[in-house]
């Protein structure tokens, strides 16, 4: 098994050169492409977490806040939406990122409801950067209950603990005047692992 496989955020540039080599290698099939793309991780500070992206490596960048995979620097930037909302936006408005993944990762519900939404909207319409709804959790969900028909019948009601950012109705209503204006989503799984998948 590989041994970067278990990682998701702070990969260090040794395994995305890794990646990078992976991807050359196996996209002389004319069938298909092979994006150049990396998730990285935004950092207090505003940076990146590593400085491939600004040298131009890659050809999709996914920005994401990953308070968990950090020290305690994030601990005043996830209980304070404006510090949460503006650490969002400086990652937005660089102009190598396409996709901010997973919006309010490591917030409380109260927190990611009280987002600066119509700032982060108009930012990501004025830098062409798509909004992530994050699908991660309902997959969990579905695959924790895949032998219970009944949890899964009611996964509806499971939704705003699941996808607070399309079951929030404050969240919905901040942002759907936006989506006339060009405001994008990009939905994705998240799957760095599937649980019916092994890994060699």
């Amino acid at each position: 098994m590989n041994k970067w496989i278990p990682l998701v955020a702070n990969y260090g540039d040794e395994r995305l050169e890794w990646v990078l080599r992976e991807i050359d290698r196996l996209s002389g099939n004319e069938n298909f492409k092979i994006f150049k793309g990396v998730e990285v991780n935004l950092q207090p500070d505003g940076s990146f977490d590593t400085g491939m992206v600004e040298a131009g490596k890659f050809e999709m960048v996914n920005c994401s806040i990953h308070p968990n995979e950090s020290d305690k620097r994030y601990e005043e930037i996830v209980s304070d939406p404006q510090k949460y909302s503006e650490l969002m936006i400086a990652g937005i408005k660089n102009p190598k990122v396409n996709i901010f993944c997973h919006p309010g990762f490591g917030c409380s519900g109260d927190v990611i409801k009280n987002l600066s939404w119509d700032k982060i909207a108009e930012e990501a319409i004025k830098n062409e950067v798509a909004i992530e709804i994050n699908m991660r959790e309902v997959m969990n969900y579905i695959y924790k209950n895949i032998q219970s028909p009944e949890k899964l019948r009611n996964i509806q009601t499971e939704l705003p603990r699941l996808v607070p950012l399309i079951s929030s109705p404050e969240i919905r209503n901040a942002l759907s005047s936006y989506f006339k204006k060009g405001l994008k989503i990009a939905i994705n799984f998240d799957e760095h692992q599937n649980p019916f998948i092994k890994t060699k």
